[in-house]
Order: C-alpha cells, then structure tokens, then sequence
C-alpha cells in the first residue's frame, strides 16, 4: 500500500514529469497523428500515465483482491502498452521510459523494468522517482548491491526520505529472505557497517 501511494505522489513530482506534454491533455490520438508526429508520443505518454495512475487507485480502492488484482493488471498492460508505442514515436521521451518502467515491474518483469529505470536514471541522475524505480528493479533481479547505491542517492536527496526509508525496507526484507546468498551477505554487511539495526535511514 505504501509503495501505491509513494508511486501516485512521485507521477507528479518528477522532473521527468515536465517531458509528459501537459498540452496534449485533452488531445486525442486522432488529432496528435493530423497535427505533428512529436505530439502522437505525448498522448501515447498522457494515456500510459492515465493508466498508471487508474491502476494505482485499484489497488488502493478495490475491496475484492480478484478484482484489484485484475483491473490494476489490466491498466499496468495498458500503460505498459502506451509508453512503448510513445517511445516509439519518440525514443527520446525519458518520461517515457520511467512510466514503463514501473508498470513492468508492477507485472513482475523486474528486468525489462531495470533497464527502463537506468535509462531514466543515466539521463536524469537526481530523479528520486527513478532512483527508487531503479533500486526496487534491481532487488527484482537480486541485484542487492545496485539498490544499495539507489538507496544512498535517495537518502542524500532533499525530498526522497520517505522513497529512501521504503527502499532500505524492501532491502532488509530481501536480505532477510535469502540469508546465506552471496549477494545477501555482502547487502547485509553493508547495512550493518552504515546503518546499525534501529538506525534512522
């Protein structure tokens, strides 16, 4: 649940987010495609925030877990779906990039996700949004040590605290998890040297 809500306050407050296009809000795709090719990847990126966005409010909203499950796997496809056919028209759309990160790893494919996420990340290094895209990808691929670097950008970043503390959780948890991997272990003495257990992140 805390995730959802980090992610829906993050949609908003990324400098990616500028490169959503806000002018094609209420421009249909139709349109976009008659007007100029630059705009069709913005609608295509507006649709796939939209779906985002729908498909955390199910989460968040839907009683029945059947329900909440399908219809915020419906709309992860869809954004999934949109920012792709927005790279398409426009490979240089970061915003997009991002937006289909998250939807992919929200649908389990944590490695399509982290290659999403460093691409935001390697042209947008400050983005917290894509620095916990990024960090929570590469726990999806046992990458513990790449989210521990995520992790320590966000922690020094004005404005990611509550990012940052989510991440050192879903680490520790990931740790906890496979306590005598390799990768683990390494994660483990980490946060033991630079976080003592109690510590504030």
């Amino acid at each position: 649940m805390r995730t959802v809500l980090t992610l829906a306050l993050l949609l908003a407050t990324s400098p990616l987010a500028a490169q959503s296009g806000n002018p094609v809000d209420n421009l249909t795709l139709a349109d976009a495609k008659s007007k100029d090719p630059s705009l069709v990847a913005a609608a295509h990126l507006t649709r796939a925030e939209r779906a985002l966005a729908r498909a955390l409010r199910s989460e968040e909203q839907e009683v029945d877990a059947e329900k909440r499950a399908k219809k915020a796997r419906s709309a992860y496809q869809q954004a999934e779906r949109e920012a792709t056919s927005a790279l398409a028209s426009d490979p240089g759309l970061l915003r997009a990039y991002l937006v289909r990160g998250q939807a992919r790893l929200s649908l389990g494919n944590a490695a399509a996700a982290r290659e999403d996420c460093l691409l935001a990340v390697s042209h947008a290094p400050g983005d917290g949004e894509a620095l916990f895209c990024y960090g929570r990808a590469s726990l999806g691929v046992g990458e513990g040590g790449q989210a521990l670097t995520a992790y320590t950008e966000l922690r020094g970043k004005a404005g990611s605290a509550e990012q940052a503390a989510q991440l050192l959780a879903e680490i520790r948890t990931w740790v906890d998890a496979n306590p005598q991997g390799e990768k683990e272990q390494a994660a483990a003495r980490w946060l033991e040297q630079n976080l003592p257990q109690g510590a504030l992140p």
